[in-house]
């Protein structure tokens, strides 16, 4: 019994550590995206359609960022499985 608890305690620390590494990947991805866009936001009006891609870009990186969604940042304990 003490043995299949200890696996358990495993499998749920290695979920864990999954999950901050893929938040963490999204997050930086996301600060990438933010950081290019505000790099050719001047180029605005230069190049037809990059206005609307800008806004689209912002909108996926607003998506893909953990931290806009801070709900999702733990685990939650849903019907004994673990979620996020």
């Amino acid at each position: 019994m003490l043995r299949l608890f200890y696996l358990f305690a495993e499998k749920l620390e290695n979920q864990k550590i999954e999950k901050l590494s893929k938040d963490l990947e999204n997050w930086k991805i996301a600060r990438n995206i933010r950081e290019y866009l505000a790099e050719i936001g001047s180029l605005v009006g230069q190049v037809e359609g990059l206005d609307e891609w800008i806004d689209w870009a912002s909108s996926y990186a607003s998506r893909l960022d953990p931290v806009s969604f801070p709900e999702n940042l733990v685990f939650k304990e849903t019907e004994n499985k673990w979620v996020y």
